[in-house]
């Protein structure tokens, strides 16, 4: 195995899968070029360290990723879907989000594969800042252990993933901050655009280093 498929990150919690129903309102695979933006970041970001990799019980072929990504569009917005590998991205694994009901717990989608399990999040993140076109989630150990050094806003509870609770600690410290901690789980990396969510990622990488 090699590192890119160790679970690298203890403090994640075990997937269970998604934590919403997922409603198809047509079943293909998105043809959008922007896309392809998304597949070199996750390449990339995954090459860095900041998305650990995990066995996908679902398709024991392929690895899985703690992390997800997506930007907005005019309808809605587009994410990775779950158990979808961020290293090895392909055309298959991305979900255009139509609707989401946060208190019924349910998120209208096109494509082949249920959303990301971040997708809510996602969703009330996009709701909460017009400026924000692109978000980017991940994990790293270290970042989580050293993000009081680089001066870093944190959320200031811990909730599990795919939760209200999880959403509701982010936007209570969200303002207008580019780069977030989710305590004791990852980190949130957003831009007016997909490129500038991956190089918030990169300029922190930096950062981290030199400590």
């Amino acid at each position: 195995m090699s590192s890119l498929a160790k679970k690298s990150n203890n403090t994640l919690e075990e997937y269970i899968g998604t934590k919403f129903q997922t409603i198809f309102l047509w079943k293909d695979i998105l043809r959008v070029p922007k896309i392809n933006e998304l597949k070199k970041w996750g390449k990339k970001i995954s090459e860095m360290g900041f998305i650990p990799h995990y066995k996908n019980e679902k398709e024991p072929n392929r690895l899985s990723s703690a992390g997800n990504l997506s930007f907005r569009n005019n309808n809605g917005f587009i994410i990775t879907a779950s158990y979808s590998d961020l290293f090895n991205l392909q055309d298959e694994d991305f979900v255009e989000v139509k609707n989401v009901d946060l208190k019924q717990k349910k998120i209208w989608v096109n494509g082949t594969k249920e959303p990301s399990s971040e997708t809510m999040l996602h969703h009330a993140i996009y709701q909460e800042r017009n400026d924000v076109n692109a978000i980017f989630h991940g994990h790293s150990d270290k970042l989580l252990k050293n993000y009081k050094k680089l001066r870093l806003i944190s959320t200031k509870y811990e909730a599990t993933y795919g939760t209200i609770e999880l959403i509701n600690s982010v936007l209570e410290v969200l303002k207008v901050e580019n780069f977030l901690i989710i305590k004791n789980h990852g980190f949130l990396s957003l831009g007016n655009a997909i490129n500038r969510a991956g190089n918030e990622i990169m300029n922190i990488n930096i950062r981290l280093r030199n400590i």
